[in-house]
């Protein structure tokens, strides 16, 4: 239960996250931590953070973490049926059709001053930010569907 509950709150905080990143266009998962006063954790990612408290449960002595495979929001990192459960690399990062690859995309294009602040590419990056808020809601969605079960 009490896994349950760490993993509604990261669900939670990561997808505020993301409305405040939808809110604010120009601004970085460092300035949300910034502005909010939230102490920095792993790759400034919520889902980051709880994988590796998962990783660190399961195998504490282990130390070399694949905590990707524990990310809450690994659906949505890739258009696969096929769930990929060993990385060599952090799919949300490297994977083409990641929102957050794309977002982090257009946030580098809006930095060269001859796109700064084109209302396109900011648009992009809302579009982007509301797929990983839409992929906490399905999250916390499923984890209300099991309560009563």
């Amino acid at each position: 239960m009490k896994q349950k509950n760490e993993l509604i709150t990261a669900i939670k905080k990561c997808r505020n996250m993301w409305l405040w990143l939808k809110e604010y266009p120009n601004k970085t998962k460092k300035d949300y931590f910034k502005n909010k006063k939230i102490k920095r954790i792993l790759n400034d990612c919520f889902a980051c953070d709880y994988a590796l408290g998962i990783a660190l449960n399961i195998d504490p002595e282990k130390g070399n973490y694949n905590i990707c495979k524990y990310c809450f929001l690994l659906d949505i990192w890739h258009d696969s049926d096929t769930k990929l459960k060993s990385f060599y690399f952090t799919p949300c990062e490297s994977l083409a059709n990641s929102p957050y690859t794309k977002w982090r995309f257009f946030h580098a294009l809006l930095k060269i001053p001859l796109f700064n602040n084109n209302m396109m590419l900011l648009k992009e990056k809302v579009f982007n930010a509301n797929k990983i808020v839409e992929g906490c809601e399905v999250e916390l969605k499923k984890l209300h569907s099991k309560k009563g079960k």
